[in-house]
């Protein structure tokens, strides 16, 4: 019976017909790399491939190779796409090529220029913009015609992207900043392109792959750019590194991906199997970053715990293994109950973080048994003015000044509160703190005058305090939410008719409220 079902799954994952037949594609740094590799990968699956290179050897070399493994099914198109002709050239007689259609654009082309960020030049500075950010999209740009189609056949858009694009990268400012750019413009476009044409966008991220951009500077790996220039490629020291098994200490599988593997995902995002996925960056790489996600037997307290985002986080550090603290202003009794039930462990404690005295003295309590913080969150807060759950708009004229000094007393003065004793009770060996900020400290919230006052002031706090503590190992961070809740917001009242075109900021962030309601996440913005 197992064997059947194996495979019954095999011959759906290994498909007879070719995943990319009667398609065509453009894929730009075709000419070595991983390029060659989508390239070759495309045209083992059916697919008619446009090899885009800056080295007119190199492109005809691939294009050779593969039309020796199947005829007629690839293009040489050399040219540097950082020229608008070139970019023209290439779609129109890749279009020619796939008899008036073009389903698969990839854009890869690219190299780094390193330095670091006061030493970067203009030039520099400007190469990478060009190549990684503005040729793809006048190559999106002037491929429009043919991917903004209704035939029924599939178009997808594959721009490649770097983990230090998503993650920073020493040395690497300019690189990191354009292939950033790479996936605002991928995102933008499956909303523009997807709702009426069908058409998929996705950003794939590539970290440790052994290419000649990640070799050491010493095996003199260049490129000659148009204008003559030479740039060298490579990492230095990168040689010694691997040697020593320093280099990928961080990634798991301790190596590299092969330009093979990397390519492999390409076509995966391509292909039938992923149709329904588009606007997603794909990372292809097993770096960790230095991020540990092990909970188990860690030391955290939450405060606000008794309902919405507060008793969220504390089911699911529990679930993780963690012993936490469960603080709110009334007791949070039946979360601790379904956590104790759950097989996890924590301990309700009655908390009003208005009072620093009381703060302290719960904390202590609480590490005294457990031991010292591996972290917290600092969720309790009240939206206010309380006027509004009466049904009235809490307008700034109208909030009284007992209104607004309870909001800054519990969202800001809180967490104030909350820090200072948490900083007194935690691990040397490494402590990571939340607050809650909000999406109101960046934007501001009609009739939340006060509520966005206090969530810019923690925004502020979270990024002196992590200044100040940075040195000892403590990591801060504040999460900004955009929240919708139920009408259990305004006690099953509509608050009055808005004239905004604004977000609905229904918010609260903690059982500290005097209303309870269902809370959904819609966005989430990370205050670092």
């Amino acid at each position: 019976m197992a064997d059947s079902r194996v495979a019954q799954v095999v011959g759906h994952l290994s498909p007879s017909r070719p995943l990319l037949i009667g398609q065509t594609a453009i894929v730009t740094g075709a000419g070595q790399g991983i390029g060659a590799e989508i390239a070759r990968l495309f045209v083992n699956e059916g697919a008619r491939v446009v090899i885009s290179d800056i080295d007119s050897a190199k492109a005809n070399e691939v294009a050779g190779q593969l039309n020796g493994l199947a005829s007629g099914k690839a293009l040489a198109i050399p040219g540097d796409i950082t020229d608008s002709t070139n970019v023209e050239n290439l779609v129109k007689k890749a279009a020619k090529f796939g008899n008036g259609k073009i389903h698969i654009l990839v854009n890869n082309a690219g190299f780094t220029w390193d330095a670091v960020l006061h030493k970067t030049t203009d030039k520099q500075w400007d190469t990478m913009l060009a190549l990684h950010c503005t040729a793809p999209f006048r190559i999106i740009r002037a491929a429009a015609p043919y991917f903004r189609v209704k035939d029924g056949e599939p178009r997808c858009i594959v721009n490649i992207s770097s983990a230090s694009g998503l993650h920073g990268s020493a040395g690497q400012a300019n690189y990191a900043m354009a292939k950033s750019g790479l996936v605002g413009l991928t995102k933008t476009i499956c909303k523009e392109w997807g709702p009426q044409f069908g058409v998929r966008a996705n950003t794939v991220s590539f970290g440790a792959v052994n290419t000649r951009l990640t070799r050491g500077k010493e095996d003199n790996q260049s490129i000659i750019m148009a204008d003559g220039t030479k740039v060298a490629l490579g990492i230095p020291g990168a040689n010694a590194k691997s040697a020593s098994g320093t280099r990928y200490a961080d990634i798991p599988l301790q190596r590299a991906a092969s330009a093979t593997e990397a390519a492999s995902a390409v076509l995966a995002v391509v292909s039938p199997f992923m149709s329904y996925v588009t606007g997603q960056t794909i990372e292809v790489t097993d770096i960790l970053f230095g991020i540990s996600m092990s909970f188990s037997h860690k030391v955290y307290i939450v405060t606000g715990a008794s309902s919405g985002i507060g008793k969220a986080t504390a089911l699911l550090l529990a679930q993780e293994g963690a012993k936490v603290g469960l603080f709110d202003i009334n007791s949070p009794v039946d979360v601790e109950s379904e956590i104790l039930q759950s097989g996890g462990v924590a301990t309700a404690l009655k908390c009003d973080v208005r009072s620093s005295t009381e703060v302290e003295g719960v904390i202590k309590s609480f590490t005294d048994i457990y031991g010292p913080l591996d972290g917290a969150a600092n969720l309790a807060g009240v939206i206010g003015p309380g006027r509004r759950a009466e049904g009235m708009s809490g307008s700034l004229i109208e909030t009284s000044d007992e209104e607004w000094n309870r909001v800054l007393d519990i969202n800001l003065g809180g967490v104030k509160n909350c820090l200072r004793a948490e900083l007194r009770y935690y691990n040397p060996a490494g402590c990571s703190i939340v607050n809650a900020s909000s999406i109101s400290a960046r934007i501001g919230s009609p009739w939340n005058a006060a509520y966005s006052a206090s969530k810019a002031a923690v925004s502020a706090l979270t990024k002196s305090v992590a200044q100040e503590m940075g040195g000892y190992g403590v990591r801060i961070n504040a999460i900004a939410p955009v929240l919708k809740g139920s009408d259990g917001h305004t006690n099953g009242q509509q608050p009055p008719p808005r004239n905004t075109k604004g977000l609905d900021q229904s918010e609260r962030t903690g059982a500290a409220s005097p209303t309870s309601g269902d809370c959904r996440h819609d966005l989430v913005f990370v205050e670092r």
